[in-house]
C-alpha cells in the first residue's frame, strides 16, 4: 500500500449532491495523510486476486457494455469489508488506460475505462465508504453496485482526481479507474476509507439508529449530565445534512441522548482543533452548531432518542476532544407539550397562539408567501445556539406539510430581520445574515407536521417589513456527478 503525496495540502472542494437509497452521496475529498497505511483494529480487509475468489465467469457481459467486463477478475482483486464498526483505511497502487467510452454505463459517465475493473469490494454488511485517487492525470472513476446500478464521477476530488463517497448495502461492488482522454496511460494510487455499521445509513449518509461508538446516556438516570473523550476523523460531509453544517462527520454517532420528556442540554466541546456537533432528534429533524475549542451548543431535545456527532473541520484529520453533556432543567411549569423548553421560553414565546400572518400549506403548493410587519420586543437570545435579535409574541406564520419535505425558508426586507423556527418536534433553529445580505434564510429536512416560524428584528424596539416565503426543495437525485471541464 502506497500513501499519497503532500497528505495535508488543502483542497478546494466542490458542493456535494444527496442520495437515495441505495444511498448515492458526493463529497469533496478532503486530506488524509499517513492514516492510508493504518487498518482499523476490528475491520479486516483481504485482498484476494484470483478469480476463483471473485465467484465470476470473464466475458458474460462485454457485448452489452461496449467492450467493458464487468465479471472479469479485477486488477487489485477483491477487497472484503466486514460489518463492524471499525475503519480501514487501504491504497492500491496502479496504472489505467482507458480505451472503452465510460458512457457505456450512462449518459453521465465520463473518460475512458479499460474492460477490466480495478477493484471488486465485497460488502457483508453496511459500509459507508470514500473511494478516491492520488495522480497527477485527469482521471474518471465507476462504481457499479450489485444490482447493476452505476456511479461516476469526475474532478469531485483533489485537482483533476474523482471521488465518490456512499453507502454501500451488502453485495459486490465493482470499481473502474478511467482517464480523461481515449488510450491515456496514468499511473494512480486508489485510496480506501470505509466505515463498518451496525445500521443502514439514512440517506445523509448518517446512522443514526447505529451503536454509538463511545456512549449510550439515559438523561432521566443521569441529571448531572456526563463527559466522554474521543478522537474524531470525519467522512461525512456535513452539507449533506444542512447547508449550514460546515464540518465532516463519523458516519456513526458518538452519543446517543434519551429522554422520557424532553429536555434542554447544553453541549459543550474542548478540543486543540475546531470541531463541530450535529445533533439529530427523534423526529429526522437535524441542528448543526459550529462551537469550536471550548464552545457551547444549547439545544431542545424531544422525548426520544438523539444521536450526536462531533466532527472536525477537515475531512481524515483527527481531532481529540471532550464533550461535556449537562442537562438545563428538571422541568418546566405551564408547558401543555410537555417538551422541557430554554429558560424563559415559555413566556417570552406563545407556543399555541395562532400565526399572525396564517398558515403556509405546502401540501396544496410546493410555495407559498406572507408579508407583515413586526417590532421586535421579545429577546431570543437565550432560545438556543445562533438565536439572536427580538420578536413578536405570537409566532409570525406556520408551516404545515404532512409529509417530510426539504424546504428553504427565507424572509426578505430592507430591515436587519432574524429568524426563529419551532420544529414539530421541538427542535429549535435560528438564522441571522444569509447570502451576504441581512435577511435569514434556513433550507431544513423537516418531519410532518406544523412548524412555527418567528421574524423579528436585530434591534430591540425595531420595526421591519418583510415578506416570509416557504418552498419545497428538489432532492438532489442523480447518479452522476459530473465534472467542469
Amino acid at each position: 500500500m502506497i500513501a499519497p503525496e503532500n497528505p495535508y495540502a488543502p483542497v478546494r472542494r466542490k458542493p456535494p449532491a444527496k442520495y437515495t437509497p441505495p444511498p448515492e452521496p458526493v463529497a469533496p475529498r478532503g486530506s488524509r495523510g499517513l492514516g492510508w497505511l493504518i487498518v482499523a483494529t476490528v475491520m479486516v480487509v483481504v485482498v484476494v486476486g484470483s478469480l476463483a475468489a471473485f465467484g465470476l465467469q470473464g466475458g458474460s457481459t462485454a457485448a452489452l457494455l461496449g467492450g467493458v467486463d464487468p465479471a472479469a477478475p479485477p486488477t487489485f482483486g477483491v477487497a472484503t469489508l466486514s460489518p463492524t464498526t471499525g475503519r480501514t483505511m487501504a491504497a492500491h497502487a496502479g496504472t489505467t488506460e482507458g480505451s472503452h467510452a465510460a458512457s457505456v454505463f450512462g449518459t453521465g459517465c465520463r473518460g475512458y475505462v479499460p474492460s477490466a475493473p480495478h477493484l471488486a469490494l465485497r460488502v457483508t454488511g453496511y459500509q459507508y465508504v470514500s473511494l478516491t485517487t492520488a495522480s497527477s492525470a485527469d482521471l474518471t472513476m465507476v462504481l457499479r453496485d450489485p444490482s447493476g446500478h452505476v456511479r461516476c464521477d469526475d474532478d469531485s476530488g483533489e485537482g483533476l482526481n474523482p471521488r465518490i463517497s456512499t453507502a454501500l448495502e451488502p453485495g459486490t461492488w465493482t470499481v473502474w479507474v478511467g482517464s480523461f482522454n481515449e488510450d491515456t496511460r496514468a499511473p494512480f494510487t486508489l485510496l480506501i476509507d470505509a466505515q463498518g455499521l451496525d445500521a443502514r445509513p439514512d440517506p445523509t449518509g448518517l446512522a443514526p439508529d447505529a451503536t454509538p461508538s463511545v456512549a449510550a446516556v439515559d438523561l432521566d438516570r443521569t441529571p448531572a449530565g456526563t463527559t466522554i473523550a474521543d478522537t474524531v476523523s470525519g467522512i461525512v460531509d456535513g452539507r449533506l445534512l444542512r447547508a449550514d453544517c460546515h464540518g465532516w462527520f463519523p458516519p456513526a454517532p458518538q452519543v446517543t441522548l434519551t429522554t422520557a420528556r424532553g429536555l434542554v442540554v447544553d453541549l459543550a466541546t474542548t478540543s486543540q482543533d475546531t470541531t463541530v456537533v450535529a445533533v439529530r432528534g427523534p423526529t429526522g429533524v437535524v441542528q448543526c452548531g459550529s462551537p469550536g475549542s471550548g464552545g457551547r451548543m444549547t439545544v431542545a431535545l424531544a422525548a426520544g432518542r438523539s444521536a450526536v456527532w462531533v466532527g472536525s473541520t477537515e475531512e481524515g484529520h483527527g481531532a481529540s476532544f471532550s464533550l461535556a453533556v449537562l442537562p438545563l432543567e428538571s422541568a418546566v411549569e405551564g408547558n401543555p407539550s410537555g417538551r422541557r423548553e430554554p429558560p424563559g421560553a415559555v413566556p417570552m414565546l406563545a407556543m399555541n397562539a395562532p400565526p399572525t400572518l396564517g398558515v403556509i400549506n405546502l401540501d396544496t403548493a410546493a410555495a407559498g408567501s406572507v408579508t407583515g410587519m413586526v417590532t421586535g420586543r421579545q429577546a431570543l437570545g437565550s432560545l438556543g445556539h445562533g438565536c439572536v435579535g427580538y420578536a413578536d409574541t405570537a409566532p409570525t406564520a406556520v408551516i404545515q406539510t404532512a409529509t417530510a419535505r426539504p424546504i428553504r425558508i427565507r424572509a426578505t426586507s430592507p430591515e436587519d430581520t432574524v429568524m426563529l423556527i419551532r420544529g414539530a418536534g421541538g427542535e429549535t433553529f435560528c438564522n441571522d445574515d444569509a447570502d451576504g445580505t441581512h435577511d435569514p434564510r434556513l433550507d431544513l429536512t423537516v418531519p410532518p407536521g406544523r412548524h412555527m416560524v418567528w421574524i423579528g428584528t436585530y434591534q430591540s424596539e425595531a420595526t421591519a417589513r418583510f415578506t416570509l416565503s416557504a418552498t419545497v426543495l428538489e432532492a438532489v437525485r442523480g447518479t452522476t456527478r459530473r465534472g467542469g471541464k
